[in-house]
């Protein structure tokens, strides 16, 4: 299926991860005369915190682009679909940010960013700039598709996220949240695709 290639996204976590402090370590040149190199590798207890940082403004955006085309979309199983989304991720929205007051001692963005997310795709830099895409929908000629279109990377960006968080991350509220985005939206992705191609 063509949603397996779009995971290939490796999520930069740039401004979730920039409040958190990291450990840095020098590492031995190879050889003499090298400068060395400075790696960097946050913590699991960090990784929660930027999950959740990034998470849910991710969510808010998604809530967003779904609400528009559930007031725009004209194919019933499209704004269907859009309601689940709507459903679904602002049930999750609420649980991380009770999270991330109870166990991570974090307050999290409460709305849709307005720059952009950065991911890379087969070498490629991709930027999605959420708050450009609502605005699209909003005007657009053909809400459906452009719809199905933008949600699935945006499905995908969360779905590597939220790998990420169930491999490296500690807080297993947040795993159990991680394990549900990947099932759901991957299953998501999958009806995104066939809507797409009976459209």
């Amino acid at each position: 299926m063509r949603w397996i290639t779009i995971l290939v996204f490796v999520i930069f976590f740039s401004t979730a991860i920039a409040g958190c402090s990291v450990t840095t370590s020098a590492a031995p040149p190879d050889q003499v005369g090298e400068t060395p190199t400075t790696s960097t590798t946050p913590s699991a207890q960090e990784i929660d915190r930027a999950f959740v940082r990034a998470m849910v403004p991710h969510h808010e955006a998604a809530i967003g682009m779904a609400q528009v085309e559930v007031q725009r979309g004209r194919r019933a199983e499209v704004k269907q679909l859009a309601r689940q989304i709507v459903d679904e991720q602002q049930r999750e929205v609420a649980e991380l940010q009770q999270i991330a007051r109870e166990d991570l001692k974090v307050t999290p963005p409460t709305t849709i960013p307005t720059g952009v997310q950065q991911g890379v795709l087969m070498g490629q830099p991709i930027l999605m700039d959420f708050q450009q895409q609502i605005a699209d929908l909003k005007t657009a000629s053909d809400p459906d598709t452009l719809f199905l279109q933008m949600m699935i990377p945006h499905h995908a960006m969360a779905i590597v996220q939220a790998d990420t968080q169930m491999m490296h991350g500690s807080n297993q509220r947040l795993k159990r949240i991680s394990e549900n985005i990947v099932a759901s939206q991957s299953r998501q992705i999958g009806e995104m695709e066939r809507l797409l191609q009976r459209h």
